[in-house]
């Protein structure tokens, strides 16, 4: 995972390389998922062009790695309640796609509290790669409004939906009071017409409200 968080996001990869090749990379891996993964009914190339087109949507913000992780994840049971016999949307988008992005979001906390520990500093502040994993938690949220992400494995997943949204908001007030006001203030402008960064972008809004005070 750690490789993943380093890698090109999606996003990028795209504007250096066309679009459609990066959609077609993805539905390759997805063909090869489906190779070994798939029981009874064909994976046909037009639906692995689909999937590949759909998550490069999804995955804007995360990188080649992640996907190729995520598929490996399911293939060895990490992630999908165990009865994933079959690769259709339903199952990469509703079960797949929101627990890879929990465990991802969760890393990332693990990994700022080491950084913190082993600094013991007050003033850290993002980096460019930080703003764009400041999306994860929102993703999250929005990916699970169904209730369908990760089930029963980890203490979070029996949170209501209403309790999520107080957790996700208490760790992002957390990044926002450690980091720069002209990096919360770039956030804002970038992300306030984002629909899945509604939530950050509130939380920064609300600590530069306080910084001016």
């Amino acid at each position: 995972m750690q490789a993943a968080m380093e890698g090109v996001s999606l996003a990028k990869l795209s504007a250096t390389i066309e679009p459609s090749n990066t959609a077609i990379a993805i539905a390759y891996l997805a063909s090869r998922l489906a190779e070994n993964f798939n029981v009874g009914k064909k994976f046909s190339t037009d639906q692995a062009l689909m999937m590949g087109i759909d998550l490069l949507e999804v995955f804007k913000h995360e990188t080649l790695e992640d996907v190729v992780l995520m598929f490996k994840y399911a293939r060895q049971g990490k992630i999908g309640d165990g009865k994933d016999f079959k690769l259709d949307s339903q199952t990469v988008f509703h079960k797949w796609v929101p627990a890879y992005l929990e465990l991802k979001a969760q890393e990332l906390e693990n990994q700022h509290n080491r950084f913190k520990g082993e600094n013991n500093i007050n003033n850290f502040n993002w980096a460019a790669e930080d703003v764009a994993n400041f999306k994860i938690s929102d993703s999250v949220q929005t990916l699970n409004t169904k209730g369908t992400g990760i089930g029963s494995r980890k203490r979070e997943e029996f949170l209501t939906s209403e309790e999520k949204t107080v957790h996700n908001r208490k760790r992002l007030e957390s990044y926002a009071k450690q980091s720069s006001t002209e990096l919360l203030q770039t956030y804002v402008d970038e992300n306030k017409d984002n629909p899945h960064s509604q939530l950050a972008v509130s939380v920064a809004i609300e600590e530069l409200k306080t910084r001016n005070k």
